[in-house]
């Protein structure tokens, strides 16, 4: 069996997935500051990333957060 060493691996998707928790959190809380509606599409764009990437990490998104219609 081949032994791979996928520590390395590992490592980069998680600091990746903390720093793009980081910048969803940032983004809602200056859509709440400005008192902007809060949203996927919105939060995705003020924090620079993908709608996609919100859905693939729900923990960055707390639903308690998302202004409703």
């Amino acid at each position: 069996m081949i032994e791979r060493n996928t520590s390395g691996l590992k490592a980069h998707s998680e600091t990746k997935s903390a720093k793009t928790e980081k910048k969803v959190n940032t983004a809602i809380d200056r859509l709440k500051q400005d008192k902007r509606p809060i949203n996927f599409n919105t939060i995705a764009a003020e924090a620079g990333v993908s709608k996609a990437t919100l859905y693939n990490h729900p923990r960055s998104v707390s639903y308690t957060h998302l202004t409703l219609p």
